[in-house]
């Protein structure tokens, strides 16, 4: 993300990938398809996920918005929290999170088995808020959601 200029869209082919993305400034992220074809997914690394410090507590988020001087949208992705393995039950699984300053759109984002033993995970997070939006139950959630 960091060689395009900001306001660009970015656009991702089907596939995996295995990395922790950050993003810190303005643009689209979007998967493409081809048909019938996969969604681009974006999986844990085998090295694990970085960790952040936030208003939650300690994240390791999967896809990272840093504050950033005007919205991040993300469309048509797949985040896939399987090969995720915390360190310590104070560590929180994060599919996404809006760091403060951020804002965008998410649309139809797909985030899969965001799970730990510890049951710590928000799917999405904003910094701008103290509770992020858990799921304990549910293996997969496809939502679109606007943050401001």
């Amino acid at each position: 993300m960091s060689r395009v200029p900001a306001g660009s869209t970015v656009l991702v082919c089907p596939g995996i990938y295995a990395e922790q993305v950050v993003i810190s400034k303005p643009l689209t992220l979007a998967g493409t398809s081809n048909g019938s074809s996969a969604q681009a997914v974006i999986a844990v690394p085998s090295g694990g996920l970085s960790a952040t410090s936030s208003l939650l507590g300690t994240l390791s988020p999967q896809v990272l918005v840093e504050a950033t001087s005007g919205p991040v949208n993300i469309t048509n992705i797949t985040v896939d929290g399987t090969a995720f393995v915390a360190n310590s039950c104070a560590t929180i699984l994060a599919g996404v999170y809006y760091d403060l300053n951020s804002s965008g759109t998410l649309f139809d984002l797909m985030l899969m088995k965001m799970h730990t033993d510890c049951k710590r995970v928000y799917e999405i997070a904003t910094a701008g808020s103290t509770t992020g939006i858990p799921d304990f139950a549910l293996p997969t959630i496809r939502l679109t959601a606007e943050f401001a």
